[in-house]
């Protein structure tokens, strides 16, 4: 739940695997146009690793710090894809995933602080490096699908407009 959830107004954050919630995610995931997808560009042999629906409420809900997916990984192949689909119309409105082209090509950024601790996010000293400033908004309609490396960077347009406010403070 988001800071702010009340009956009055519900902000969901993320449900977690629904895929073990209603067998329809799970047909979704294993048997679908999503399936298809990941074997056209990744090849036959593909493995369903985990699922999560992401909300974002009126205003743009919880920003998403800049990272790649890959370190959250328990993989040595950096062939990972993350797919998803829009369930409603997004629009820059609601502060939608950003992603930087071709930073996959890159440099893989640590997700941990001067501390050594795991925070998940690349630290704003690297921000510049990792190209946040050439960052496209993912905008579609209901149904779109995207799709991007583990290695992509990303993260949410209102995120990277704080960030960089503060990196040049």
């Amino acid at each position: 739940m988001e800071t702010g959830h009340s009956a009055v107004s519900p902000r969901l954050r993320r449900l977690t695997s629904p895929v073990e919630h209603h067998p329809a995610y799970w047909e979704f995931a294993s048997n679908s146009a999503i399936t298809d997808i990941a074997e056209d560009l990744l090849g036959p042999d593909v493995k369903f690793h985990h699922s999560k629906l992401n909300f974002k409420t009126e205003g743009g809900g919880v920003a998403l710090q800049w990272h790649q997916d890959f370190p959250f990984m328990p993989h040595t192949n950096s062939c990972v894809l993350t797919i998803g689909v829009y369930l409603e119309d997004v629009d820059e409105s609601m502060a939608p995933m950003a992603v930087v082209p071709s930073s996959h090509k890159g440099e893989l950024f640590s997700l941990y602080n001067d501390k050594e601790q795991w925070v998940g996010a690349i630290q704003l000293r690297d921000l510049p490096r990792a190209g946040i400033d050439r960052a496209v908004p993912l905008v579609g309609e209901a149904g779109s699908v995207t799709v991007h490396s583990s290695r992509l960077v990303h993260g949410s347009a209102d995120q990277q407009l704080r960030q960089c406010a503060t990196a040049a403070a």
